[in-house]
């Protein structure tokens, strides 16, 4: 898991945050692109709420209505880097192994594998409209 988010760190383009980045400035409610050619023909709900418990952890909401608690983040200039893992109840084949960071356009991207349906896909958030 370290390895594929070292990854991010020379893959993903860089986001512009000019001030030290922190696990505050992505919370909230994204838009998430599931669509293979990253076109908005699959939007999904991803809400990313900070534990105030400890340091650099979160929960939220993904694909609309699965919770999670199992949030880490790596806060470092000029990108923020996390995972989580999501269930879907098992309805979808669930676990999924989530990796993201800060992109450029204060997006976020990132991929998505499960294990149980041996697959990876690639996935883009866009900040709704608050």
């Amino acid at each position: 898991l370290l390895a594929v988010m070292a990854c991010f760190a020379g893959c993903a383009p860089r986001a512009k945050i000019t001030s030290e980045p922190t696990l505050t400035s992505i919370a909230g409610d994204w838009a998430l692109d599931l669509s293979a050619k990253q076109d908005g023909s699959d939007i999904k709900k991803l809400q990313i709420v900070p534990d105030k418990r400890y340091p650099n952890t979160f929960g939220g909401v993904v694909y609309d209505n699965s919770t999670f608690d199992n949030g880490i983040a790596l806060e470092t200039l000029p990108n923020i880097y996390f995972s989580f893992v999501s269930d879907e109840k098992g309805e979808f084949g669930g676990p999924y192994y989530w990796l993201g960071t800060t992109i450029e356009n204060q997006q976020l991207g990132g991929t998505v594998q499960s294990l149980t349906r041996k697959f990876q896909q690639r996935w883009i958030a866009r900040r709704t409209k608050q």
